[in-house]
């Protein structure tokens, strides 16, 4: 992840220098993909989302001003962080795009446009994005912080955990139980199923969700 070695670069300084290459781990999916009926109603057309990571100071020049008492608003409304931002946003855009561009070609991808110029409609949220709108402790998108304090043992075992006594009836489930992302938030689920069905052993419940060769 060359990402983890750029941490003294400004935002405007990334966009700069950085190099397609330089974006560490890129997660890419396509929900019409998974949509049969995409083609026929959408010829020629896709929809990708993608996500990474990038460090959280690039962007606190951009944040609202910390209150002693926190602010009411942490990430700022959308629009209010200037122009310099907005452009910013757009050459981010662009370099996060050319690494997708590069890797999704080298698998055989065709027809994808070189520029975001010649896409229909594209997004960029950031750190202060999901501040904005989630509350997200400096802008985090993936749930809990994977540290050292959230994997210790009482943490792990004892506070983050499907069932809940100290409220008869809820359930925990998805990431924060176990792990970030969607390996995680799958066993979280199987945790939690487990917890209510009273299972000894939650992951012996795999065998029921996956069908017998004869079947399938």
């Amino acid at each position: 992840n060359h990402l983890a070695v750029l941490g003294s670069l400004t935002l405007k300084e990334a966009v700069e220098t950085l190099k397609p290459k330089d974006i560490g781990l890129v997660f890419i999916t396509s929900s019409s993909c998974k949509d049969t009926s995409w083609r026929d109603k959408h010829p020629g057309r896709t929809v990708l989302e993608i996500m990474t990571s990038v460090p959280q100071k690039w962007f606190q020049e951009y944040a609202p001003d910390q209150s002693p008492e926190g602010a009411s608003d942490p990430g700022g409304k959308p629009g209010s962080h200037g122009t310099d931002y907005k452009e910013m946003k757009k050459q981010l855009s662009e370099l996060i795009w050319s690494r997708v561009f590069e890797v999704l070609t080298s698998m055989g991808a065709k027809h994808l446009p070189e520029s975001l110029e010649n896409v229909d409609y594209t997004e960029l949220g950031t750190p202060l994005t999901f501040a904005h709108f989630y509350f997200r402790d400096e802008g985090g998108f993936y749930g809990l912080d994977h540290d050292v304090t959230r994997f210790s043992p009482r943490n792990y075992y004892e506070i983050l955990r499907p069932q809940i006594p100290e409220v008869p009836g809820l359930y925990l489930t998805g990431q924060d139980v176990t792990s970030c992302g969607i390996g995680g938030a799958l066993s979280g689920g199987v945790l939690a199923a487990g917890s209510v069905l009273g299972a000894a052993n939650p992951f012996s419940l795999y065998d029921d969700m996956v069908p017998d060769e004869e079947e399938s």
